[in-house]
């Protein structure tokens, strides 16, 4: 008897993933590494920093048994209150990236592994320091403002684990090119609340 419970969800499992199966999930993606290539003009190098407040939006299709397709929204930022400060004390470098993917999982239980095709913009918003009252300058990006928007395009690299039968952890891996010249990536964890349209799941 003290076994019932893990076949029991061994079960369940297999019928979330089972041939026709829709699926929508909803995650947020609390700390991701990011980088983003600078143009020549501003020093020809790569901004990195550390991503927060990510949510990624997506809805999957089990074209057979244990093999997902998928396509996802997903954005990022490091500091979207940054963003809204018209004229701050010090300078501020935001960074963000917004992304379509596209690409496919296969499952084994509650493990799934899979890539995705990936087309995107990363962005860097520099806004000077008010020196007028004191505040410095970045001297990697100068004195003036400005915005830097790269379109980047990627293969990502996925591993999930079902916490749950409606939340699921991924660890991804996305090295990208950007136009124009110039490497950049995303790297991170998601957790992501997941819902399978099949009743029998639904109402357990």
């Amino acid at each position: 008897m003290a076994q019932e419970p893990n076949f029991r969800d061994a079960a369940r499992y297999r019928q979330m993933c089972q041939q026709g199966v829709w699926s929508v999930g909803l995650g947020i993606e609390p700390v991701v590494s990011l980088t983003h290539p600078t143009s020549w003009h501003h020093g020809g190098h790569r901004f990195s920093t550390v991503g927060i407040y990510g949510f990624t939006l997506e809805g999957g299709y089990f074209v057979a048994d244990n093999l997902r397709l998928s396509a996802a929204l997903g954005y990022v930022a490091n500091d979207w209150g940054g963003m809204l400060l018209g004229n701050p004390y010090d300078a501020i470098s935001t960074l963000s990236t917004f992304r379509l993917k596209l690409g496919g999982h296969w499952h084994s239980g509650r493990w799934d592994f899979g890539g995705r095709f990936v087309w995107g913009r990363s962005t860097l918003n520099y806004v000077e320091a008010n020196v007028a009252e004191g505040g410095t300058n970045d001297d990697r990006f100068g004195e003036e403002s400005f915005k830097d928007r790269r379109s980047i395009v990627a293969v990502a690299y996925e591993a999930g684990y079902m916490l749950t039968p409606f939340l699921r952890a991924t660890a991804f891996y996305e090295p990208s090119l950007a136009r124009g010249g110039g490497y950049a990536h995303t790297l991170g964890v998601r957790l992501t609340i997941w819902v399978p349209f099949i009743s029998s799941i639904a109402c357990k």
